[in-house]
């Protein structure tokens, strides 16, 4: 039983690791090491830049307590996180798979030895991200602390250490247990029919709120010392302040306060590994229990959009040619039916969201100023989450919804992948784009007025339509069929340009926005120029639409050798 147990802990933690949306045969644990990477840096950087902070000689021990609250808080709040993001990205592994209940089910293992396998290899999971999460930071920040302080202590510095390594650890824990504990209860009240949709709702609110989260990150801490000094009634129930005060208690500085924060800290940690692992024990018990039950076939989806396909709106909607049509369903189905690529744009609305309300932060304070006005705020708010939602679906193409899917494309066209993008560009703007614009329209329109806000709804649509050809500039492989290699296909340098020209562009159109919104015939002209530019967008699409260019299915590039000069 103990080689059985290895083994299945080796084959749930490469579920893990392993993902199918990357080529075939690749090393997949080039990923692995890009994303440990990512988690390590931040542990490493923080205290460097916090150097300039606590170099600072004449601090007190109570100020410089003080002034470390956010900063503690910023190493938990990236903890938590961390160990979000790769709870989502587990979701669908945390439940036996099909596959797991067909083999594992028919073989002599008691359900214990599975469970535990399960159990073990998730604790390694977490663990291993929580203290890569973390890096050298206990190290390295407790020793920032007291650099200019002349009454610090060996013994002071170790508990700080401590206090550092066990706040985060739990704090990833926590986030890590509720995913699990989540996972394990709607799987065993819903079933899984039942459990597979609410948790791709789930799994999209949550990726969606981590990205907000991180960006507000600058606004939270710095407000943590004023949040101290006088804590409403809600602060005893923020999560991350329980963590923080577990830093307080093991470093030795916690009054009756950060004790109690610390506690509740502990007993919800605990509360949720116990129901946790009372979830995947009755999950576990149903599913390969239920292994040789005959399943009933599966309702073929996607019938409202072939319907569609085929319907003449569609066709006279200016989709393009039957090509771009097929793409363009292909697309739809992949964006709301696949669990990866609704999480990819979910985490890049989410940015968008906080992007959003930190200017509308911004703008109802400059609204209270003289002469203040909070109309390019509200204005802007449209332009920055149709760029979301474009930045996210041009990401989301990069992956596979799967990997055979691409003889779909081989059969469809021959040396036209511009009319196979085209496809692409119409989800964009009529899936993701325009839900976006009718949602933020009545925000317009309470402010500037119904004939206002519908200008500014077509100025969006048109300016939507201006960086999404902009995102797929030099797109030659399949969207949504081609392979992707760990380590390839990153960002590139020019989406740094992208990012600085799309906040210039929002900037001077909003500007350009609100001057006209004031007279009709500025509206007229923003409605005249909006009908230009679509019409000269349109045409370019066709051109580039019917001129032969050889597709590409996977990151056929030979960077590594080619630097070696060795591809000759």
């Amino acid at each position: 039983m103990g080689t059985q147990g290895r083994e299945l802990r080796r084959h749930f933690l490469r579920e893990y690791l392993e993902s199918d949306l990357v080529a075939p045969g690749v090393d997949q644990h080039a990923g692995a090491a890009i994303v440990l990477g990512a988690l390590l840096t931040p542990g490493i950087l923080l205290p460097l830049l916090l150097s300039f902070k606590y170099g600072v000689p004449w601090w007190s021990a109570i100020e410089r307590e003080g002034a470390s609250w956010e900063d503690k808080l910023l190493f938990v709040l990236l903890a938590m996180i961390a160990s979000g993001f790769v709870s989502l990205a587990a979701w669908d592994a945390l439940q036996p798979a099909r596959r797991d209940r067909l083999v594992l089910g028919p073989l002599p293992l008691r359900p214990g030895v599975i469970v535990r396998a399960q159990v073990a290899s998730l604790a390694a999971l977490v663990l291993a991200v929580n203290v890569a999460s973390m890096g050298a930071g206990p190290v390295l920040f407790a020793l920032v602390m007291v650099s200019g302080s002349s009454t610090a202590t060996w013994s002071g510095v170790a508990r700080t250490m401590a206090g550092h390594a066990a706040a985060c650890l739990m704090a990833g824990a926590w986030v890590f247990l509720c995913a699990v504990s989540t996972n394990a209860v709607l799987f065993n009240v819903l079933g899984a029919a039942s459990f597979r949709r609410a948790g791709s709702v789930l799994r999209v609110i949550g990726a969606a709120g981590l990205a907000g989260l991180f960006l507000s990150l600058p606004l939270l801490i710095g407000r943590v010392e004023a949040l101290v000094a006088a804590p409403p009634w809600w602060a005893a129930w923020a999560p991350p302040l329980w963590f923080l005060g577990v830093w307080e208690y093991v470093a030795g500085h916690g009054d009756a306060w950060w004790t109690r924060l610390a506690w509740r800290g502990v007993w919800s940690t605990s509360t949720l590994a116990v129901v946790a692992l009372c979830g995947l024990v009755l999950g576990y018990a149903r599913r390969l229990g239920g292994q040789n039950t005959v399943s009933r076939p599966a309702a073929a989806g996607g019938q409202g959009i072939r319907r569609l396909l085929r319907s003449r709106v569609l066709i006279g909607s200016g989709i393009g040619t039957a090509g771009a049509r097929a793409c363009f369903a292909f697309s739809l189905q992949t964006l709301t039916r696949s669990a990866p690529h609704r999480l990819i744009v979910g985490a890049i609305l989410g940015a968008g969201l906080a992007c959003a309300a930190l200017v509308l932060a911004q703008g109802a304070r400059g609204a209270t100023a003289p002469r203040g006005d909070d109309g390019p705020a509200i204005l802007a708010v449209q332009h920055i989450l149709t760029l979301s939602i474009a930045v996210g679906i041009r990401i989301a193409a990069a992956f596979p919804a799967e990997l055979p899917a691409s003889w779909v494309f081989s059969f469809l066209s021959t040396g036209r992948v511009n009319e196979w993008i085209l496809g692409v560009k119409r989800a964009a703007s009529w899936a993701g784009v325009l839900p976006v614009i009718l949602l933020t329209w009545p925000l317009t329109a309470v402010r500037f007025g119904v004939a206002a806000a519908t200008i500014h709804a077509i100025v969006g649509f048109v300016a939507s339509a201006c960086w999404i050809g902009v995102l797929f500039i030099g797109v030659t492989k399949a969207p949504f069929s081609s392979t992707l290699e760990a380590g390839r296909g990153g960002p590139k340098a020019r989406w740094a340009l992208y990012f600085v020209a799309f906040l210039s562009f929002i900037y001077v159109l909003v500007r350009v926005e609100a001057a006209a919104m004031g007279s009709t015939s500025g509206r007229l002209a923003l409605a005249a120029g909006s009908a230009v530019v679509y019409a000269a967008i349109r045409g370019l699409e066709r051109i580039m639409a019917r001129t032969p260019r050889p597709p590409r299915f996977d990151d056929g590039d030979d960077w590594d050798f080619q630097s070696l000069d060795l591809s000759r």
